[in-house]
């Protein structure tokens, strides 16, 4: 019998910048278009704004991230 926690992929997500928060492990961004999982995070975060890195005014970044991130336990999140 394997002791070892099931490692798995989780979704993450802020506004800034988040560091290291998860150095050492896979990371994909998830994309403004991917609208099932925007509406997933929204649904658990609803005053959360979705990245708006589309925008043609770098000013007008609103920091916000996203990321799927691959291979971590529930222990480490």
């Amino acid at each position: 019998m394997d002791d070892q926690p099931a490692q798995g992929i989780w979704l993450a997500w802020g506004v800034g910048i988040p560091a290291s928060l998860f150095d050492g492990y896979m990371c994909s961004d998830v994309s403004i278009y991917d609208e099932r999982l925007i509406a997933m995070i929204r649904e658990r975060d609803p005053g959360w704004p979705p990245p708006n890195d589309d925008v043609e005014d770098l000013d007008d970044l609103n920091n916000s991230w996203a990321t799927e991130v691959h291979g971590i336990t529930e222990q480490e999140v």
